[in-house]
């Protein structure tokens, strides 16, 4: 991607359209750890059974002006299930770029009260809250970018040494 690249709204995207998505922490330099992820920054990431895949965009080609920059979004993936994970990451990046980036925009959001039932929602990915249930209507969302990943019982992660 080039300099100027609008990527703002791809964490939203994320944050509604995979299940298990999260933020991954640093709190040590870039190149001193297992991540690319610069100190105290953060990462787009969803998890599986003692994996996880995060997204983190790298420098490809160094410049004097922003014209003469370019980065690339990489997916790094630990875990038996990290394979998935990367490509379901990677999969969404895409969809990303093809069907909001580079044409469809924002999402439409629709405000319920919380107990809705689902029956009476639009189509779009939900976010449950306390008091509502939101409905983001993304461009080219109107079905799932995959399955998730399957993992079992309750999932808790956590990093050491980052």
């Amino acid at each position: 991607m080039s300099s100027g690249f609008h990527f703002g709204s791809i964490q939203l995207y994320m944050a509604t359209a995979l299940p298990d998505f999260c933020r991954l922490s640093a709190h040590r330099n870039t190149g001193t750890g297992v991540t690319l992820i610069a100190k105290d920054g953060d990462a787009p990431a969803i998890l599986g059974d003692a994996s996880l895949a995060y997204l983190v965009h790298v420098r490809t080609r160094h410049g004097d002006s922003p014209a003469g920059k370019e980065w690339e979004w990489v997916v790094h993936a630990f875990g038996g299930q990290g394979p998935q994970l990367a490509e379901q990451l990677a999969a969404t990046v895409r969809a990303w770029n093809r069907d909001v980036r580079d044409g469809g925009g924002d999402p439409a959001l629709s405000v319920y009260p919380a107990g809705t039932p689902d029956r009476l929602l639009p189509v779009g990915d939900v976010v449950d809250r306390p008091l509502s249930r939101m409905v983001f209507g993304w461009p080219g969302r109107d079905v799932a970018l995959h399955a998730p990943v399957e993992h079992g019982g309750t999932l808790t992660a956590a990093v050491e040494g980052m």
